[in-house]
């Protein structure tokens, strides 16, 4: 769960303080009095369909990334719309130098696609089998005033993916309505080295991460909260993830995907220094819940 995002981090920060962002979900029972050393659990708001534990995080890897929704139009939850990597050139002078070298790609939106090797993942008090791959996409929204949840929401999930074979799909389902299963691995090649490599409908997204220095703890003091919606089908539900524990590490990435698949194309928009990059975290914990939309 991504958390520190470079493409968009001289603008808007992800780590909202916990309490601000259960005040603006409704939760009830006082945000504010549950200690930072209490059960993640603690700080999810009342009423979850279903909750899961992810920790143990060995990796997850993420590229952002422009791509043009126009190509494939994405149902959004009402109300909410992609933000233009225009829109967020404005504040962000990096992101400004990649529009001019790159101005096709004014209009597109901004998003990353991550992928993560699981240690412990435990859906409804079940532990799916470890460790497991998971992989997800991401994309920065925003909500009109009226918008369900829009001052609490910055980020929208397109997708996300699990291995095939894990015996559980019912129960990833349950707690992920977005959830399909493909071929996934991300895999240790070395101590500084990771692969990863994720199967989609006429596309394979592969990818070699090198570990660059050592990590670095998140300054957060105390579990920070987020709430994400879904799209799609399942653009009723959204979840809220209880979080700590980041810790990251420069990385540098070699990515790569098929010419005229839809990553292929968001790729091929870069450009030396550019903001969009790959980020590397570990360590984390993470309680999550899925709720539907009021």
């Amino acid at each position: 769960m991504r958390v520190d995002w470079h493409v968009v981090k001289r603008t808007v920060r992800c780590a909202t303080p916990a309490m601000v962002i259960l005040g603006l979900l409704g939760a009830t029972g006082g945000a504010g009095l549950v200690p930072d050393d209490a059960p993640l659990s603690s700080w999810l708001p009342d009423g979850a369909l279903s909750q899961a534990f992810t920790a143990q995080v060995a990796a997850e890897i993420c590229r952002d990334h422009l791509f043009d929704a126009s190509l494939e139009p994405i149902a959004l939850p009402a109300g909410y719309r992609l933000l233009r990597a225009a829109e967020l050139a404005e504040g962000d002078p990096a992101m400004a130098a990649l529009l001019r070298l790159h101005p096709q790609a004014r209009d597109h939106a901004v998003g990353s696609l991550c992928a993560m090797s699981v240690g412990r993942f435990v859906v409804d008090g079940t532990q799916i089998r470890s460790p497991v791959p998971v992989a997800f996409w991401w994309a920065r929204v925003e909500g009109a005033a009226r918008a369900p949840l829009a001052a609490a929401v910055q980020w929208v999930q397109l997708g996300s993916w699990y291995p095939k074979g894990t015996g559980a799909e019912a129960l990833i389902r349950q707690t992920d309505p977005m959830a399909r299963f493909t071929d996934l691995e991300v895999d240790p090649v070395s101590p500084e080295t990771w692969r990863l490599r994720l199967q989609l409908d006429g596309e394979t997204v592969s990818a070699t991460i090198r570990l660059t220095s050592p990590g670095k703890p998140s300054k957060a003091v105390g579990p920070q909260v987020m709430a994400v919606p879904m799209s799609g089908e399942a653009a009723g539900f959204y979840s809220v993830y209880a979080y700590r524990g980041h810790w990251s590490r420069p990385a540098q990435g070699h990515w790569q995907a098929q010419a005229g698949g839809r990553f292929g194309r968001s790729f091929a928009v870069e450009a030396p220094g550019a903001p969009l990059a790959t980020l590397f975290q570990q360590s984390w914990s993470a309680q999550s819940g899925l709720y539907r939309l009021p």
